[in-house]
């Protein structure tokens, strides 16, 4: 969750954190990007990591990137939720491919309904390996939790 990329700063600390952990794909959430060009690209993931999938973000919060190197895989988008986007990414050493899901999830719980019902549609899309990642807003376990104010319902439907 990088908490927006609207300022310089943050850009420059996120593409020195790419370089270092020298990564092949990357998701980010909450981008507050309402527009994503190819120069803004470049300035947060630099030009090992020129593939890109967004989720843009119509107000002030939220916004999902997936960045992949194009040497490693060849994507195919298959789904921008409200609160998702999904690709396809097939290395190019010619194994199998797999897809993975990108999270921002809400906060509130009649949306939260809505997020896991996408989740529960997504699931359905495709018949290959697939990875969901980001930041859910969910916990699953007490455990997960700092305090003790659960909404053990949530966790239910979690």
């Amino acid at each position: 969750n990088v908490r927006g990329l609207n300022t310089p700063a943050r850009r420059a600390y996120t593409r020195r954190l790419i370089n270092q952990l020298n990564c092949s794909v990357l998701c980010l959430q909450e981008t507050k990007l309402a527009v994503v060009s190819p120069t803004l690209r470049l300035d947060i993931a630099g030009p090992r990591l020129s593939g890109c999938a967004d989720r843009l973000t119509a107000g002030t919060r939220g916004g999902i990137m997936i960045l992949w190197d194009p040497d490693h895989f060849h994507d195919t988008v298959l789904d921008v939720g409200e609160f998702s986007l999904t690709i396809q990414l097939a290395p190019c050493t010619g194994e199998a491919p797999w897809c993975i899901t990108s999270v921002y999830g809400p906060n509130d719980d009649p949306s939260r309904l809505r997020f896991l019902q996408e989740l529960r549609r997504i699931r359905t899309l495709f018949a290959l390996p697939w990875l969901a990642v980001g930041d859910f807003n969910l916990i699953v376990t007490a455990e997960d939790k700092s305090s003790t104010n659960l909404n053990r319902k949530m966790m239910r439907h979690f």
